[in-house]
């Protein structure tokens, strides 16, 4: 299998820093000299001062913005030692080591972040150029970005959330089955689902990026090709007092090319993962995308493909698209009178 990092689509992380602080010029730098550079995008703090940008940090924050380094990363916001822990996560080794201290309390190491970050003046001064850019190649230019909108998604924070990624280039083929097929599949407490008296199961291939436990991306797979094959199921539960219906999903068989992945999940969730060799393509020709997934065994070998063409278009109320698409939930078998449930949020 070909190395997966920098090869899979991924959103840049994006570090905002003080654009007057030394220290922070040198850290900047220091990650323009790594190869995984391409990983980040940085931002001076001083720029998005009065902007929406900054508001919607200080709403998600609650901290002096001046005296923070502040990382955002799959979504999610991180600052003090939690956001040098996600930054340290993106470098290769042996760097990844100093992930060790966050091994310690996170409020030991926000104290000593805050400790040096009180007295960063006195002790390495202030930036000699205030401007980093203009003293950098034209390609190193390019990861300081001037549209200093958010227009990825950024979620509210939640502390019980364990894992974060990105998900790209996703291709779902939906399949009309009789719902009897499906019993053998059906985790206890949940129905199956149906969309226009259809039942139907949906093979997906995706790309899992930047996949971080904690805002710290995992050192050895965190990109990686996935395909599955689910259906769509509706469980009825009690919410302030009202009875809803969640929909959600149930996976018959998921793909993915790391063995510590497939084990983790099936271990933790019951999930039904397995490991195989894994491979994608996801190139421009001419005014389409070919994007396909390649899976194989010693029995032979699969793919799903895609052409992909036109723009975007946002998701209609009732449509297949939306039925397909938007479940936030997950349920996998867990004995017979027993299911795990397990909840997923990601933009509509």
């Amino acid at each position: 299998m070909a190395p997966r990092y920098h090869q899979l689509p991924c959103t840049p992380t994006l570090v905002f820093y003080d654009g007057e602080c030394a220290t922070c010029h040198f850290v900047v730098k220091f990650l323009l000299r790594r190869s995984q550079r391409e990983r980040f995008r940085f931002i001076a703090l001083q720029s998005v001062a009065g902007t929406e940008l900054e508001a919607t940090i200080r709403k998600n924050l609650k901290l002096d913005l001046t005296s923070s380094l502040i990382v955002w990363k799959n979504g999610e916001l991180w600052a003090r030692a939690a956001a040098v822990s996600a930054i340290v996560s993106e470098l290769g080794w042996p760097w990844k080591f100093l992930l060790l201290f966050r091994l310690l309390p996170l409020g030991l190491c926000d104290f000593f972040y805050d400790l040096y970050a009180s007295r960063r003046y006195k002790i390495a001064g202030r930036a000699r150029d205030k401007d980093i850019c203009a003293v950098l190649p034209r390609e190193q230019r390019a990861l300081f970005p001037a549209d200093l909108s958010l227009a990825s998604p950024l979620f509210q924070p939640r502390p019980e959330v364990f894992l974060s990624a990105q998900w790209h280039h996703l291709i779902l083929v939906n399949f009309e089955v009789p719902a009897h097929i499906l019993q053998e599949f059906l985790p206890y407490g949940v129905e199956v689902d149906s969309w226009n008296n259809q039942t139907l199961v949906s093979l997906v291939g995706f790309s899992f990026a930047g996949t971080s436990v904690k805002g710290m991306t995992l050192p050895w797979a965190a990109d990686f090709e996935e395909v599955n094959l689910r259906f769509y199921v509706k469980r009825r539960v009690q919410e302030q007092g009202a009875w809803v219906e969640r929909r959600a999903v149930v996976f018959v068989r998921e793909i993915v090319p790391f063995t510590i992945i497939a084990a983790t999940a099936n271990l933790f969730y019951g999930e039904r993962y397995r490991s195989l060799t894994m491979n994608h393509e996801a190139h421009h020709l001419e005014n389409q995308k070919k994007v396909a997934y390649h899976w194989a065994d010693q029995n032979g070998s699969c793919s799903i493909e895609a052409m992909l063409n036109g723009e975007p278009k946002p998701l209609e109320e009732g449509s297949l698209a939306e039925f397909i698409t938007e479940h936030y939930f997950g349920y996998a078998k867990k004995g017979r009178e027993a299911s795990t449930e397990y909840q997923v949020e990601h933009p509509r």
